[in-house]
């Protein structure tokens, strides 16, 4: 591969989102990387790899065999062992990872919202939820992480792209 190569780790539809909008750019190579636990996944445009890299060490082996220059996390935002392999090999490499954060939910009028501080009290609403029949959302946010504000992945990527070649 040659030009700009991107490795998008998916997990969610926003990862296909961002795989049809980098299409779209000239010189873009896109490959997305799906888990392989939906059995029959909706495949993004460009590359698809399905399953996993065998750690570390074989996400490290996956970016330099082709030649990747970004890593757009668009993973769930449970999967933490592929967001811990994926900063790790991004360190070692030095090749640049963007992080996809979806907004937080906000509280609209009749939502009934029940907070809490850890899980073991997640565990016990839980299970009174259960008990009487009523349906469950459960959302963990993850930190924002601070940088540059965009209008567009493809800005995004602009930025993450031209601040590598000044480096």
């Amino acid at each position: 591969m040659d030009g700009k190569n991107i490795l998008i780790l998916g997990g969610t539809g926003d990862a296909i989102s961002i795989a049809e909008q980098l299409s779209l750019i000239e010189n873009y190579k896109i490959i997305t990387s799906l888990a392989g636990v939906t059995q029959k996944p909706r495949l993004p445009i460009g590359k698809a790899h399905i399953g996993g890299f065998g750690g570390r060490e074989g996400l490290i082996h996956f970016l330099e065999a082709n030649k990747i220059n970004l890593i757009v996390d668009a993973t769930h935002p449970f999967s933490t062992q592929i967001k811990e392999n994926a900063i790790f090999a991004s360190n070692e490499l030095s090749v640049p990872i963007i992080h996809f954060v979806r907004d937080q939910w906000t509280m609209e009028i009749g939502d009934k919202w029940h907070m809490v501080d850890n899980l073991p009290e997640a565990s016990d609403k839980l299970l009174a939820a259960r008990t009487l029949g009523l349906p469950v959302i459960v959302v963990r946010q993850p930190p924002r992480p601070l940088g540059v504000k965009c209008n567009s992945i493809e800005g995004i990527v602009e930025l993450s792209l031209k601040r590598v070649g000044e480096a």
